[in-house]
């Protein structure tokens, strides 16, 4: 293996974020409490939307009420699932935190807001010092990424990979209700989870 190959930079962005996981480092007490609202939109462009999907899509097979829309169709009349009254988390997925429609629809998002939207924002992005949507968003749960891609730098490896990991343990962890695993009928999951202790100390 190649000094510095995608493996390499990929394990240490993932033990990382485990870090900062396992000793609560730079995380508020309340932190699972930013995914838990009646509904969890997922945004970004390119490969962080792509992410977003298969995030949305594995969410949606454990209960969770989660939808992934593309920040272009937000700003092109999709901010109609913040409809007045409601409350709603917009997670951000982004690696720059610099993409143009990412950082419109964040504008767009203090707008909405003025129109009693009440609406959480949740970045998850590099720590990069040029990082426009870590410093606009209300919380953010970085990873770290000196060099994306493989060895060659082509293929964004690393953040998708590091952005799938804050996916999966903020959102798995902040409240699913594991009787919706009926949603999923067909998979070991649901049996996992109906058979869990966790399962069953909540009477279910």
């Amino acid at each position: 293996m190649t000094e510095n190959s995608s493996v390499d930079v990929l394990v240490n962005s993932i033990t990382a974020i485990r870090s900062v996981i396992d000793n609560q480092a730079h995380l508020p007490a309340d932190w699972l409490t930013w995914f838990q609202s009646p509904r969890v939109i997922l945004t970004g462009v390119g490969k962080s939307f792509d992410v977003a999907r298969l995030g949305s899509s594995v969410l949606q097979s454990v209960g969770l009420a989660t939808q992934a829309i593309h920040a272009t169709e937000l700003l092109h009349g999709g901010f109609g699932v913040f409809y007045p009254g409601s409350s709603s988390t917009l997670v951000f997925i982004s690696h720059s935190g610099r993409t143009r429609e990412v950082i419109d629809v964040k504008a767009h998002i203090n707008n909405l807001r003025k129109h009693g939207r009440v609406i959480r924002t949740v970045a998850i992005t590099a720590a990069l010092s040029d990082n426009l949507l870590a410093a606009q968003a209300q919380h953010v749960l970085h990873y770290t990424c000196d060099v994306d891609g493989s060895t060659h730098g082509t293929i964004p490896t690393v953040s998708t990979t590091a952005q799938l990991a804050w996916l999966d343990q903020a959102l798995g962890a902040s409240g699913t209700d594991p009787v919706t695993a009926v949603a999923d009928p067909g998979r070991s999951l649901s049996r996992t989870m109906r058979t869990s202790p966790w399962v069953t100390a909540r009477g279910t």
